[in-house]
């Protein structure tokens, strides 16, 4: 609990996810993982994951259900793993055994940036590469889905990501001219602590008494508040740096 009596929650640099044998991809939305088509932003996907074969990761465009692409590494009993794209029915197909590891927990990473998505090992872009191919549509990908099956199950860690500013200036949120590097104390119905601004957002969308909220990117807390304000003098603000107030238009 926080001094006046708040909830408080404290994010370690990463959460811990275990997938069933039987195939399922998870959406990681609920964690913070809302990807938005906007120039400098987050376009990759890094990871841990400990699995004997048969490990998923599904990216999706806004509004659909069934994944735009998906990347399976391990395939064939851990001797191949492939990329496939679901609009054409196209796969590229990588051969390599011992992709995975049933016991050694191993990093990958999967980019989308500029029309060209790729996959490889570790977790830096570019580096070690599996596969890659240009397509029209990695530049609107959106959520991100988990998961292993077939016979396989797999213990997963994924990164607590922390997305620019910039990244969340869009339809959905906003911050209002004015009202970057600004805390509002009037009306907090809650305060936990996250580790990036999707996941302030996600909470306050949870919470039925959440009409806006404060991220502050520095501090790692989410506030929300039960009203929106349209200045500073309504929600009783202040000037404080890396503070910034979030309404919907």
């Amino acid at each position: 609990m926080t001094e006046d009596g708040r909830r408080a929650i404290t994010l370690v640099d990463y959460f811990r996810i275990s997938t069933t044998d039987v195939y399922g991809l998870i959406n990681l939305t609920k964690y913070g993982y809302v990807y938005q088509p906007v120039p400098d932003c987050l376009a990759q996907f890094t990871f841990q994951v400990k699995a004997c074969h048969n490990v998923h990761v599904g990216l999706f465009r806004p509004g659909e259900q069934s994944y735009t692409y998906k990347v399976v590494l391990g395939s064939f009993l851990n001797t191949k793993s492939k990329l496939r794209i679901r609009k054409s029915y196209h796969e590229i197909v990588h051969e390599e055994n011992n992709t995975v590891d049933c016991n050694v927990y191993k990093k990958f990473w999967i980019s989308w940036r500029n029309n060209v998505i790729s996959a490889g090992h570790g977790n830096s872009s570019n580096n070690a590469m599996l596969f890659s191919s240009t397509d029209e549509q990695p530049n609107q990908i959106r959520y991100v889905g988990i998961s292993t099956g077939y016979g396989a199950s797999g213990q997963w860690k994924i990164p607590n990501e922390r997305p620019p500013l910039q990244c969340y200036q869009h339809v959905q949120w906003s911050v209002s001219p004015g009202h970057q590097n600004t805390n509002m104390t009037s009306n907090i119905t809650w305060s936990v602590t996250t580790d990036n601004l999707g996941q302030c957002a996600v909470a306050c969308k949870r919470s039925d008494s959440c009409v806006s909220f404060v991220y502050n990117n520095e501090k790692n807390v989410c506030q929300g508040h039960g009203l929106k304000y349209h200045n500073i003098t309504e929600g009783q603000g202040h000037t404080e740096r890396g503070s910034h107030y979030f309404t919907k238009p």
